[in-house]
Order: structure tokens, then sequence, then C-alpha cells
């Protein structure tokens, strides 16, 4: 299905196939140029559910017969989609098992004498105090192992909050990049025409700083190509162009580079001077 806005008249029609989009073309262009005016059509091509899969801009008066020149080499709407953060769980570190050493049990000593007693007990002190000096390396160890395991556990902590982090901010910033998409869009829209012609104003559209000349040829047709953002609050448009200058037409890829600026009258300026290339190469 396919949608045609005349955004001159601020009118819409739906046709049901390609042949009729090129009659109705042909009939407005004829309109036009009788009454000697100029206009532009605004063409989508919409699937079964009504999305837009596709759109071109279309100049009047235009030469030639439609269905040779336009709805050719389609481009489908860019559809930036925000990539899903993936999620990152925190490790466990594996508890180290502390082998315990069994304790050596000590072999039945032969019963001394009565007259040995004092030989008896230190010789139990000295076991006593063996034990206690093992019992309390063990609890050191113990000790330095669970701040070793903390401190290890606290930096991987650390280090994967810094990367939630550093991915929820590249989410917002393409979140913040999608919605000003078709504001951008509409922008460049509206300087090409004025580009394009020898009478018309770029004041509105370009920064004080850039000295900026109007282009020759006639626009016959407007495609977005790609968009992207190149720094803070600044953005580059790439467009597919159908210029005719004179009787011949040709198609130019267009690079503009537009910045945010809430000051001038459309809340966007082009500050450098658009770069123009051969299409295809």
């Amino acid at each position: 299905m396919y949608r045609l806005t005349n955004l001159t008249l601020d009118t819409t029609t739906t046709y049901k196939n390609k042949d009729l989009v090129y009659q109705a073309l042909e009939r407005e262009n004829a309109k036009v140029k009788h009454q000697e005016a100029e206009g532009v059509i605004l063409v989508e091509e919409m699937d079964k559910k009504g999305v837009v899969i596709y759109q071109e801009d279309i100049y009047l008066p235009f030469d030639g017969i439609a269905d040779s020149l336009f709805l050719k080499t389609g481009t489908d709407i860019p559809s930036e989609r925000p990539a899903k953060a993936r999620g990152f769980s925190f490790l466990k570190p594996s508890e180290k098992k502390l082998d315990q050493e069994p304790i050596q049990t000590e072999k039945e000593e032969l019963r001394e004498p009565l007259s040995d007693t004092a030989s008896q007990v230190e010789r139990q002190q000295s076991k006593f105090s063996i034990l206690k000096n093992l019992w309390q390396g063990m609890l050191v160890l113990g000790l330095l192992t669970s701040l070793a395991v903390a401190g290890w556990t606290m930096s991987l902590a650390t280090k994967q909050e810094k990367v939630i982090t550093d991915l929820s901010q590249q989410v917002k910033a393409l979140e913040t990049f999608q919605s000003e998409a078709g504001k951008l869009d509409t922008f460049v829209r509206y300087f090409l025409p004025h580009y394009y012609s020898e009478q018309g104003q770029l004041g509105d559209f370009v920064d004080s700083s850039l000295n900026l000349d109007n282009q020759k040829g006639q626009l016959q047709s407007v495609i977005l190509e790609t968009s992207s953002q190149t720094a803070k609050k600044t953005y580059q448009l790439i467009y597919v162009l159908s210029i005719k200058e004179g009787e011949s037409r040709s198609q130019k890829r267009l690079t503009v580079t537009v910045k945010e600026t809430p000051s001038s009258p459309h809340g966007y300026q082009v500050i450098a001077e658009p770069k123009l290339s051969n299409y295809p190469k």
C-alpha cells in the first residue's frame, strides 16, 4: 500500500499499488506545470500492518515519466533499536576449605614412677603450648584468607558496577538520539530546498560563522540514507539526492552536519559546509 501526502496543500491519499501512484504523480505534475507553480509530495510505502518501510520526497514539476524517475531504488527507513544491555551476575568466590591436619595421637606412654611427677607435668604443659600455637596459627590464617576474599569480591563488584554504569549511559544516549532523529530529518528537509535555490535564504538554517553559498540545480527527490551522533548535541545525516541541471539529471550523496541550537529559529543549525559526492560511487 502507498500513501501520498501533498505537503503544499496538506492533503493525503492512499493507493493499493505502485501503478496508481505513478498515475497520481503524473496528474499532480501536469497540474503544477499548467499552473506554473511548484509543490512537494511525500511518497510512503507501507506494509500490511501500516508501518512505513520506505519514503521519498517528490519535487514538482519534474521532467519525464514518473515510473522511470522515482520509486526505483528504495531505501528503508533507518530504524535504530537500542541494543539490550547484557546483565552481569556477580561471581561468588569459592570458599577455600582449610585442610585440617589430624592431630596425631600420642602414643600411650608407659606409666612412670610417682617420683617422676614433675617431669610428666612439664611434658603436658609442652603439649598444651604446641596445640595452643597451632590453633592460633590456624585462626590467623583463616582471618587473612577471609580478608583477601573480601577485598577481591569488593574489587570485582566495583569494576562490574562501572561497566553497568557505562552501558546505562550508552543506552540513555541512544534513546536520546532516537527521540531527536525525526526532528533532525525534518530540519534538513526544510533546509535543502533553500540550499538548492538561488533565492533561498540560509540565515535561519546556518551558523553565523559559516559562509555558505546556494547550490545550482533543481531537487527532484530526497531520501535519508543514514544518521548518527558524532559529538554531544552534534549529528551527521547523509541523504541521497536526485538533482536536475538543465537537461541532465544526476544522483548525489550529501552529508550534512547539524548541531542542536535552542536559540535558533528551528532549534538546529548547519555548522559545516555540506559534503557532496557521487551516488553510488
